[in-house]
Order: structure tokens, then C-alpha cells, then sequence
């Protein structure tokens, strides 16, 4: 028997457990840094490594368990992470890995044969991944102040899938703290993977990192975070004046100004769809670029939609300007209305033009402006419907500027205003006319009332003199009668009757004594004339009684003679007695009784005076009869 045969049989009984060493960088030992000793983990789910640190020194023995059978693992040794420490690793052989298994760990300190550690653990929970790889960042995104981030992940050499991760990104701007955001575990688990970051500072400079970790059926700690990128934020196209309009429904321009961000090159790109489906064509380089004026045409139909981005270069710190998607029929932007001119209707200032855009022609509005020369201020007058004119309300005798301007109305196509026409200027005539006119109403007006107050005070009298009043029956026999009366009534007395009211009248009652004393013939004074009625004036007694009816003597005699009648009374007594003489006596039928008086005055006057003659009143009035007595 050759001697090396027991040697081979004993190397085939022995279990060796050769250590496979794996060292444990200073990223793992970071990351793990919080694990209890002996901290574990596996890359793949094929390998596992436990490791502690301890002075230098010391020594140790490391036993785990799978199942029934115990092993000792060879333990390597490398520099800890502070000064004075060392990195005591354990590096498990693959055939003594297992999943859903527990591994049972000791480590005992050789110099007193004391445990030092002891845990149990499972390799499906200590899944320490690799962080992403290849973080992008795409400016292409569409919106502004949005980020697209992509990246893939790493190639696993075990059963771990890619829906077993969770992902987590943080972020900063301008050197202000990171932001980190959980992406939720139903991402997207395709090999390249996008997130859109939303929303960041537009213009600024960003920076991303990204790390991931096991769920589901795997756990472990986080993995490292991923080298950073940088990019810009994508800014609003406001930023540059980038504006997209159409104006003729068949051609895109869209411009933009160049020098707000000096030294850069521009280049335009756009993508379209037909507006009824939401597939976007691929990025396209706008062929028509003009380096100088920053214009650019694209060319559509009135159903194109529109995505727009101008950019400065292709490097990450590159600007990129974007603008929202938008139609092309809601894009319009006219060309300046034309054929302004002027118009008169009526004596009023009116303008008319042609529209700018005959298609759309019904659904466009206008706005006029118009300026006093001379003066820098603009009056707008906007006119709400589609008509081609309008009048103005503006000073005669001056001279104004007119420009107008046209945008669609809204309700069928949209857009921008279009730019003002040209100026139309206008000298306006003197409106002494329109003054005339508008005099003529309230001249009218005044012309009015005077005549309706002529008219009111000439009404009356025209009315008497048109339409004459009906007369009154009774004042007209009233004044019948009176006439009749006045042409019988030739009597030098009008004696009225005893029950009338007697006027008012100045009498003197005189005695005969005083008649006597006076010695002269008593004549009738007349107290209208002041002259004695028998003056030699060549009128006869009748004529002085006839002056003298105010002024009598009454006659003292008890014999009075009984006066005549009045025709209009006893026009029948007169005509039969007429030429007689009655008398009446006055006298007291008790003697005794009535005083002798020297003047005794009786009036039977009761009866009134008959007009046959004069001479029969003279038995009554004492200065009647030396009136006839003169006459005599």
C-alpha cells in the first residue's frame, strides 16, 4: 500500500472550510454602519459576508449553523475604519448559503473562550444593492421647469427581479439642501426607467442622484447613492419673447428674441399631431432657421397642434425654452387691417376697412384708437361685431390720427391682436351745420311756448269773438223794461215810491220865519252848482226845480195840496182825472193833544207827485211856489 494513501483518505474525511475572502469597503461599512455585530450582507443573493471591528490584538473564532451541521469560517483581517481597529471578516462559501433559511452566528473570544457575538440572521434580508447606474437627465420633456430622470439597474447574478425595488431620488438647486422623493413601488421596472422631476426652478442648474433597495420578498439596508448629474431646468419661452402664430391658417411662424442671452446659438425644434389623436411625431430641427432675425415657418393645417422648444446647444448646461402646446386655429395673428378710409354719414366722422383675413372674416373683432394731433394720449374704441366700420364721436375743426386693429373673436378661432394699420389722418370740417341743426329743436321749443302762452291769454277773447254768449233772458227783459221806463220818464222829479231807499241828500229845513226875515224870494240852491237857481240865467222856474232836487223848503201850512199820481203807477188814474185839483188835509184828531208849533213840518208825501203840473206841488214845498211865483 502506498504510504500517501491514508493521507488522501484522511484529506477525504476531513471537512475543510476554505475561506473565500471578500473584502468590505468603506461604503459598505458606512451603510452598514447602524447593523448590530456581526453585521451581514449579500450582493447577489449567491454570496454573504459578516465582518465586526475590534482593537487590534484581540482574536476570535466564528461559528454559524445552517440547519443541523456547524461550520467555523476563517476569519481575514483588514484595517477598520478608526486608528487602532481592525476589520474582522467572514466570507460565507457558496455551498453553505441558503434562502429562507436561518443561519445561526457565534464568535467567540479566544482568549477566554467567552462569546463575544451572537445573532441569528437570514440571507434574503441582508440584500445590499448596487445603486443605479447610468443616471440621465433629459431637458426634452415638453413643460417647463421639469426634469426627465432615466437610468438602469444593475445586473443581478440571483433571483432578485426587478419589481423587488424601490427607488429614491434627491435632488438640488443653486447649492440649497437636497430634496428627496420616494418614488412609490409600482415605477415602472423596465431596464431603463424614467421619472419626470417636477416642479424646479426654471433656468437653474440641478443636480440628481438616485439609490434603490429590496421589497417584497427581499429586504436590506439602502444602497449608495449614484454619481450625480447636472443639468438646466428648462425655462418658459417668455423668457427669449418666443411666440407661434399663424396668419393665413396654412403657415406657423414663429420668432423669438435673440438678445436677451448673448453669445448662443439657437436652434428650434417642434413636433405636431393632427389634434383628433395624441400621438406626437418624433423632434424635428425647424429647416428654416434664420440665425439673425430668430424667426422660423413650419407648415400645418388648421387641425395641427404644436409642441415648441428652442435651445442653445445640446450639453446638459445648455438653455432650453419651452412653450405649450397649441392649434393652429387657435394661433391666428392677422396681418393689419388695409383700406382705411374715411367716411361721412349723416355729418358724423366714420371709418371703414377691408378685413385682413377674408376665410375668418365673420369672426373677427375690431379696435379703433384715434389721437388728437398733437396730443400723445390714444382714445380706443372697440367695435363688438364683424362689421368693417363705425363712427366716432369726435371735435369738428380738428385733425386726428386713426389706426385700427383686428383679433378673432374667440368663439370659433383664437389668437393674438394683429398689429395696428397704419395711420389715416383726418382733417375734420367746422360742424356749424350740425350746430344749425341742433339749434333747430330748440328753437322749435321756445317758438312753442311763447305761442302757447300768447295763445292762452288771446284764447278767451278769440273764443267770445268766434263762438259769441248765449244772453241771459232775464237780464235782457231787465234791460227791456228799463229802456221803456227811461223814454216815458221825461218829468222834472222822479219821485220814487215811499217804500224805496231814498239816496242820501243834503236838506235844510227852514221856517217861515227865517223865509221872511230874510226878505228876499227863497230860490232853489243847487248843491252840485252852488248858484241860486232864480239868477237871471235865462232858464225858467221848471229849469230851477230841475237843479233844485236836492234842495227844498217844505211849505208850513196845514193845508197840503194832494199831489198828482205817477202815470207808471196810476197811469189810469191820471187819464181820467186829469186837469183836477186834490187836496188832502193833515190833521190831528186829538187837538188837545198835538202841540202848536210854528213849524209844522207834514209830510203826506205818501202819495206820489202827479206830472200833469208843476203847480201842484207847491202846496207841499214852500220854495216852489215863490219859484212859480218869480216865474210869474
Amino acid at each position: 500500500m502506498d504510504i500517501k494513501t491514508p493521507w488522501l483518505l484522511l484529506g477525504l474525511c476531513l471537512t475543510v472550510d476554505l475561506s473565500y475572502v471578500s473584502l468590505v469597503s468603506k461604503t459598505e461599512l458606512g451603510l452598514l454602519a447602524e447593523e448590530d455585530d456581526p453585521k451581514c450582507f449579500t450582493r447577489t443573493g449567491e454570496d454573504f459576508t459578516c465582518f465586526w471591528e475590534a482593537e487590534v490584538g484581540k482574536s476570535y473564532d466564528f461559528f454559524y449553523r445552517t440547519e443541523d451541521e456547524e461550520r467555523q469560517c476563517n476569519l481575514t483581517q483588514q484595517e477598520g475604519s478608526e486608528r487602532g481597529t481592525v476589520l474582522h471578516v467572514c466570507s460565507f462559501h457558496p455551498e453553505s448559503i441558503f434562502l429562507y433559511v436561518p443561519t445561526h452566528i457565534s464568535v467567540v473570544d479566544t482568549r477566554n473562550n467567552e462569546t463575544a457575538y451572537k445573532r441569528s440572521v437570514n440571507v434574503e434580508d441582508h440584500l445590499l444593492l448596487h445603486p443605479p447606474k447610468d443616471v440621465r437627465l433629459s431637458k426634452v420633456t415638453g413643460n417647463v421647469g421639469q426634469l426627465e430622470v432615466s437610468w438602469h439597474n444593475p445586473k443581478f447574478q440571483s433571483k432578485v427581479s426587478n419589481h423587488m425595488l424601490q427607488y429614491e431620488i434627491r435632488y438640488s438647486s443653486m447649492g440649497l439642501p437636497y430634496t428627496t422623493i420616494l418614488l412609490p413601488k409600482s415605477q415602472s421596472v423596465k431596464r431603463s426607467l424614467l421619472y419626470n422631476l417636477k416642479p424646479l426652478g426654471p433656468g437653474k442648474v440641478c443636480t440628481v442622484q438616485m439609490r434603490m433597495k429590496p421589497t417584497y420578498s427581499f429586504d436590506g439596508p439602502w444602497s449608495d447613492w449614484s454619481p450625480s448629474t447636472t443639468a438646466m431646468v428648462p425655462q418658459s419661452a417668455d423668457d427669449i419673447r418666443l411666440q407661434c402664430y399663424t396668419p393665413d391658417l396654412q403657415h406657423m411662424q414663429c420668432s423669438w428674441n435673440e438678445k436677451l442671452y448673448a453669445d448662443e446659438e439657437y436652434t428650434l425644434k417642434y413636433r405636431q399631431t393632427d389634434g383628433f389623436s395624441n400621438r406626437w411625431s418624433q423632434w424635428e430641427t425647424c429647416p428654416d432657421v434664420n440665425g439673425t432675425a430668430g424667426q422660423c415657418v413650419l407648415l400645418g393645417e388648421e387641425s395641427s397642434v404644436f409642441s415648441v422648444y428652442v435651445s442653445t446647444g445640446p450639453g446638459l448646461l445648455d438653455r432650453v425654452f419651452y412653450m405649450d402646446p397649441f392649434s393652429m386655429n387657435e394661433s391666428i395673428k392677422t396681418e393689419p387691417p388695409g383700406g382705411l378710409m374715411e367716411e361721412t354719414e349723416g355729418g358724423r366722422f366714420c371709418l371703414s376697412w377691408d378685413p385682413p383675413l377674408q376665410l375668418i372674416s365673420q369672426h373677427l373683432v375690431y379696435q379703433v384708437r384715434y389721437q388728437l394731433w398733437g396730443e400723445a394720449e390714444w382714445k380706443h374704441f372697440t367695435v363688438p361685431n364683424p362689421k368693417t366700420n363705425t363712427c366716432l364721436d369726435v371735435q369738428m375743426s380738428s385733425r386726428y390720427s386713426v389706426q385700427v386693429k383686428a383679433v378673432p373673436s374667440g368663439s370659433v378661432y383664437a389668437g393674438h391682436w394683429s398689429d395696428w394699420s397704419d395711420s389715416l389722418i383726418v382733417d375734420l370740417p367746422s360742424n356749424t351745420g350740425l350746430l344749425f341743426l341742433a339749434c333747430i329743436p330748440f328753437t322749435l321749443l321756445i317758438l312753442l311756448i311763447v305761442f302757447f302762452s300768447l295763445f292762452s291769454k288771446y284764447f278767451s277773447k278769440l273764443k267770445r269773438y268766434l263762438w259769441p254768449p248765449v244772453p241771459n233772458l232775464n237780464d235782457v227783459l231787465e234791460s227791456f223794461l228799463k229802456d221803456i221806463s227811461g223814454q216815458h220818464g221825461d218829468h222834472s222829479f222822479n219821485i220814487k215810491q215811499c217804500d224805496d231807499d231814498s239816496p242820501p241828500s243834503i236838506l235844510e229845513i227852514l221856517s217861515e220865519r227865517g223865509v221872511q226875515a230874510v226878505g228876499k224870494p227863497f230860490l232853489i240852491q243847487s248843491s252840485e252848482t252852488g248858484s241860486p237857481a232864480g239868477e237871471n240865467d235865462g232858464r225858467g222856474p221848471l229849469e230851477a226845480v230841475e237843479m233844485g232836487q236836492g234842495y227844498v223848503t217844505l211849505n208850513t201850512t196845514d193845508v197840503v195840496s194832494c199831489l198828482g199820481g205817477n202815470e207808471y203807477v196810476y197811469g189810469e188814474v191820471v187819464a181820467s182825472s186829469q186837469g183836477e185839483h186834490r187836496t188832502c188835509r193833515c190833521s190831528c184828531p186829538r187837538p188837545a193833544v198835538c202841540p202848536v208849533s210854528s213849524t209844522n213840518i207834514l209830510n203826506c208825501s205818501y202819495l206820489l207827485l202827479a206830472e200833469s203840473d208843476v203847480s201842484a206841488v207847491n202846496g207841499r214845498y214852500a220854495n216852489l211856489e215863490n219859484a212859480t211865483t218869480a216865474s210869474a
